[in-house]
């Protein structure tokens, strides 16, 4: 036998040999091997879910802190509620939302999500920071954000940080309307006469949260005499918003409107005066000067 076959036995030799060592080591039946062990913990980028622009509001929600895992659209209808429109469609067969809720003492200013990080198969830490206006108004808070599709059993570590903030100015009507106001004149009813006021009233307007409502409260004679939140809106030529005030309308209800852009009779608009009216023929309107 040459030297040429001899290289050529051995080299079949060796090919045979490494073909009986696969087969004995994973034979056709044998399971596929074990997916890699993934390392906790683990970053999950999200997008804010945003009724903002809508004509849509969050409905139902549990205010406890706790975070809800919406995964199909007969669960997330149960929580919005829409007076015209709809609201932003989402992909569930792809993705979930996390919706989430609570109370604070405060009016809340905005809440940010810092970090959402997966700490084992079935937990998630979320870490979110609550700013918020000091006043005495009772306020509740919410948020929604798109992940990628998880399952229903997860559970969540909700961290909720608690931040005072200054009103930062938004380029808009709010920047006019923040601070401190007082009565000093009506005017108005048949005739249009110009009366002193009765009693000492303030009206302190907050920021707007990110939801663009604007929380304001009222006093009179140093007693908390309403609170509440309003959007400002459209009607007419003029910009109105319905605030609760302590002065009757010919109606009989405390709602007025705070009017913006128009020129009050033998009053100068201007960033430093408010003017209320009750919306009504023959009413009356009263006018706030700002203290602070």
């Amino acid at each position: 036998m040459n030297k040429f076959l001899l290289k050529l036995t051995a080299l079949m030799l060796v090919f045979v040999g490494v073909a009986s060592t696969c087969s004995r080591e994973c034979p056709p039946d044998c399971p596929p091997p074990p997916p890699p062990e993934i390392e906790y913990p683990i970053n999950i980028p999200f997008t804010e879910y945003s009724l903002l622009d809508t004509d849509c509001q969050w409905v139902n929600l549990p205010n406890d802190e706790t975070v809800m895992i919406i995964n199909s659209k007969e669960e997330l209808e149960n929580y919005i509620s829409c007076t015209e429109g709809s609201y932003p469609a989402i992909d569930f067969r792809k993705y979930s939302i996390l919706l989430l809720s609570g109370e604070t003492n405060h009016a809340f200013s905005d809440v940010i999500v810092k970090e959402l990080k997966q700490l084992s198969p079935n937990k998630i830490n979320m870490d979110i920071e609550i700013g918020f206006y000091e006043n005495t108004i009772m306020g509740t808070w919410s948020n929604a954000l798109v992940v990628k599709k998880i399952g229903s059993e997860i559970n969540f570590d909700l961290n909720v940080a608690f931040s005072p903030v200054l009103y930062k100015p938004c380029n808009c009507i709010v920047d006019t309307l923040t601070g401190e106001w007082s009565w000093f004149k009506r005017y108005g009813g048949f005739g249009g006469t110009t009366t002193p006021n009765e009693f000492k009233s303030i009206v302190k307007i907050f920021g707007q949260n990110k939801d663009e409502y604007v929380y304001y409260e009222v006093f009179v004679e140093d007693t908390l005499f309403s609170y509440g939140s309003f959007k400002i809106d459209s009607w007419s030529h003029y910009r109105i918003a319905i605030i609760n005030l302590p002065h009757k309308s010919p109606m009989g209800k405390n709602e007025w409107a705070i009017i913006f852009g128009m020129p009050l009779v033998g009053i100068p608009l201007d960033n430093n005066t408010l003017w209320f009216w009750d919306i009504a023929v023959d009413g009356y309107d009263y006018y706030y000067q700002r203290i602070r």
